[in-house]
This record gives C-alpha cells, sequence and structure tokens, in this order.
C-alpha cells in the first residue's frame, strides 16, 4: 500500500518471478526472457505521465482512490430481529475500524531492532544494484540483455537473495506504515458523525470475532490486498476464502480498504454471504476502495487517501434510515465446540476451516498448548465433515512442536463417529498441516 519509489518498482521488474525459478537462482536467460515478457504486459507511462502521477499522490492523495458502494437487498425470509432480552445485547451497535498495526505480542517476540537495521542493510545493497539493473533492463532484445548482464558482472542470484530476505523483514515495514496509518485515523475520527471504536491490528481472530459478535453494526477494514485478491493481517497472514461466511445480523456494513478491493470482494464472495445470510436489515452495503494504477504499475491504494475515503463512507451510513423490525426474534445458536492438544505453534499462523468456513487460527507465542474451537452447529453436516488445518503465514514457513495432536469434539446433538486424522508433512519432514474427516 505504501508508495516507496516509483523507480524501485520499475527496475525491479524480475523480482516477482524469482522466486519461481530453482534454489540456485535464475540463470541470465531466463531473467532476460522474464524482463522482456513483463515489459510486454507493463504500461510504460510517458515522463510526463509520470510526474503527473507523483504529484497526484504527494498533493491530493484522496482523487487516487474511489469509493464503491454496493447495496444490497436480503430476502424477508432471511430477516430477523435482535432479542432485547438476551444478555450481550446493548442499546447500541458498535462500529469499529480495524488498523494494520502489528499486535503486541508479535512485536515483542520479534528482535524488532536487530531485523530494522539488517533492513536497512539489504535495502542499501540493493539501491547500489540500481545503475547497472537500469542499465540491463533498458536492453530491447532478451539477447542484449544477457549481454549487458555479462558486461556488468550483475550478480542474479544476489538480488534474488536480497529480494527474498527483504520479504522476510516485511514486519519493518509494516510498523512503520502502522504509525502512519494510526496518524491518519486519528485525524480522521474528529471530521466523522458516527462514533467509531480503533482496533489496532487486523488480526485474523480479532476481525472474525467482531464479525460474529452481535453488538457490531459496522465494520472498517484497513489492510493490505495482493493482487490475486487476497487479503493479509497484520500479522502478514493471509485470511482463507471461507473467512467472511458467518456474518452476524446485526452487521449492517462492511467496508475494506486495501489495494485490489474488487478482487478481494469477488475472491470472498463478500456481496454473497452479506444478502444470504440472516440480517436485521433489508438492505446491506459493502464498500470497498478503488485505486489508481500509478505510473503504470499495479493499482495503489494511498494509506494518506484514508481520511477522504473514510469521511464518505461515514457519510452514506449517518444518512441510513432506520429499518423497521422484521422477521422472528434471533435465537442464539446452539454452539459446538472442538478441541486440538497439544498444539503449539512454534512459528507463523495456522487456520482451522471447517466445511469451508473458517472457525478460528492460532499464532506463535500462544500460550496455551489446547486450541479451542467454538462454531455454530449448524456449520456441520449430518453425513461428512472435514476440519483442515493449514498454515496462513505469508512470509515464513509456519511449524508446530509437537507436530502430533489429537482431535476431540463436544457436540449437543450427537458425536462424531467414522473419525479419520490424516497429517501432512514436508520432504523436510516438518509439519504442513491436517485433515480430520468425521461423520455425526
Amino acid at each position: 500500500m505504501k508508495f516507496k519509489v516509483v523507480f524501485l518498482g520499475v527496475v525491479l521488474l524480475g523480482s516477482n518471478s524469482i522466486s519461481c525459478f530453482a534454489s540456485d537462482g535464475p540463470s541470465a536467460h531466463d531473467y532476460c526472457e522474464s524482463i522482456q515478457a513483463q515489459k510486454v504486459v507493463l504500461h510504460r507511462p510517458s515522463q510526463w505521465s509520470l510526474l503527473k502521477d507523483v504529484l497526484r499522490l504527494v498533493f491530493t492523495p484522496g482523487r487516487l482512490v474511489h469509493l464503491q458502494s454496493t447495496e444490497l437487498s436480503v430476502p424477508d425470509s432471511l430477516r430477523v430481529q435482535s432479542d432485547p432480552q438476551a444478555e450481550d445485547s446493548t442499546d447500541e451497535s458498535s462500529n469499529i475500524i480495524f488498523s494494520i498495526s502489528p499486535p503486541e505480542d508479535l512485536l515483542r517476540s520479534e528482535p524488532i531492532d536487530e531485523m530494522r537495521q539488517r533492513y536497512y542493510e539489504v535495502n542499501a545493497e540493493m539501491a547500489a544494484m540500481k545503475v547497472s539493473l537500469i542499465y540491463i533492463v533498458a536492453a530491447t532484445t532478451i539477447d542484449d540483455c544477457v549481454s549487458r548482464i555479462g558486461e556488468t558482472s550483475f550478480d542474479i542470484k544476489r538480488l534474488s537473495s536480497l529480494t527474498e530476505e527483504r520479504t522476510s523483514l516485511q514486519i519493518i515495514e509494516q510498523i512503520d506504515d502502522a504509525r502512519t496509518v494510526d496518524k491518519i485515523i486519528g485525524k480522521t475520527l474528529r471530521h466523522l458523525k458516527l462514533a467509531w471504536k480503533v482496533v489496532h491490528s487486523t488480526d485474523l481472530t480479532d476481525v472474525h470475532e467482531a464479525l460474529q459478535n452481535p453488538n457490531i453494526k459496522n465494520v472498517v477494514i484497513f489492510s493490505h490486498g495482493l493482487t490475486e485478491g487476497k487479503l493479509v493481517d497484520s500479522r502478514i497472514s493471509e485470511y482463507p476464502l471461507g473467512f467472511f461466511s458467518n456474518i452476524s445480523p446485526s452487521i449492517q456494513s462492511l467496508t475494506i480498504f486495501a489495494c485490489h478491493g474488487e478482487e478481494i470482494a469477488k475472491n470472498y464472495r463478500l456481496s454473497d454471504f452479506l444478502s444470504t445470510g440472516q440480517s436485521e436489515y433489508s438492505k446491506r452495503k459493502l464498500m470497498i476502495s478503488i485505486g489508481t494504477k500509478i505510473a503504470g504499475m499495479d493499482e495503489l491504494v494511498p494509506v494518506r487517501a484514508f481520511q477522504s475515503f473514510m469521511k464518505k463512507v461515514d457519510r452514506e451510513l449517518a444518512r441510513e434510515e432506520l429499518d423497521v423490525p422484521l422477521g422472528p426474534v434471533l435465537v442464539k445458536t446452539t454452539s459446538c465446540t472442538m478441541s486440538i492438544a497439544p498444539f503449539k505453534v512454534a512459528r507463523g499462523t495456522f487456520g482451522f476451516i471447517l466445511n469451508g468456513r473458517f472457525v478460528g487460527s492460532v499464532n506463535a507465542g500462544t500460550e496455551a498448548s489446547t486450541v479451542l474451537l467454538q462454531f455454530p452447529c449448524s456449520d456441520l453436516d449430518h453425513r461428512k465433515n472435514i476440519l483442515t488445518i493449514h498454515g496462513l503465514s505469508l512470509i515464513q514457513v509456519p511449524s508446530t512442536e509437537p507436530p502430533h495432536f489429537t482431535v476431540s469434539a463436544h457436540f449437543p446433538n450427537g458425536n462424531p463417529s467414522h473419525s479419520e486424522l490424516t497429517h501432512y508433512f514436508r520432504a523436510d519432514h516438518s509439519y504442513q498441516g491436517s485433515k480430520f474427516e468425521f461423520e455425526i
């Protein structure tokens, strides 16, 4: 999301494709072939266009991001009313903004000072390679590119190694982004009509709990988005596809402020889940950010554009009329429980998906060795059920200690039968994930 230097992204045309080559690094021909292929699909703007984009980014970032608001109708058959006598009901529903700050436990567990020093060293070494790299990228043919690599004695393998290491130090950028974001959100809150609570993390568990909380009304997720339409939390872990499948009837709107908002909405089927689930409202809103392709590169949603974007979101929600209560009073759903033990995460984040629906996650540093999953019993199938466990971290390989555990279940209407637990391991014998199949 943060626009570092336009130049850096242009000269590292081949960096994204480096990881697909063998571990000993790409050959000069393979590297040049990758560069030429990407230059064909990459729009190369004129110097004037590039200057205009940079000026817009600096002086009018709000104009680079547009609000796409979709009103979704909910069938009367899915309308429900909240129970005013429920213990967890409140007079006012909450509005929450989730920000990208790394969680405190992650900051305590990582050697941040050492990582920051190494981050600066890696960036400095990559910057020292830029003159040669510009010269190589400017080649018009693959043969010319290969010739220039030999002429400059350019170390492709070293660039590949530095690129991968820089990715592993992503938390440093996350911390720096978060400081900027917190300042922007603080300034924005003073101009909003609705009362908003800020949660300084987009941790999977925190967002999941909010989406299921009967006291929450409007949720804004300020996060990172990947080109392929994946949402990333503040631990640099991927939101699994079934993450938004269980949304509380109290949720009136869901807003995503991230790069590639359209792809994210489609990938996670946000419109479907908001319009086909139980709701207290006849209409729900899905609001996403639509960025701009700066300098002919990938879509950009600048951090500084959030203030303008959030004002529009708040203004639209503030003028919503109250719905007439309709449908049966919502009865608290029966909860089912599954426990996994011993399950101690040594590194990264693991997610738990039941029949395609996200039901929980656990991170490195969690003290408890037992993972307790609670979910609506309606998520269970009376026949075949599948619970999958897999790593969600994008910049490190998740691992557990020990890699063997058991799964037990506590269901009010019956116990699992014909169950089978299968563990999967990588070539180096480290734990990769598991599948628990069972019937009821």
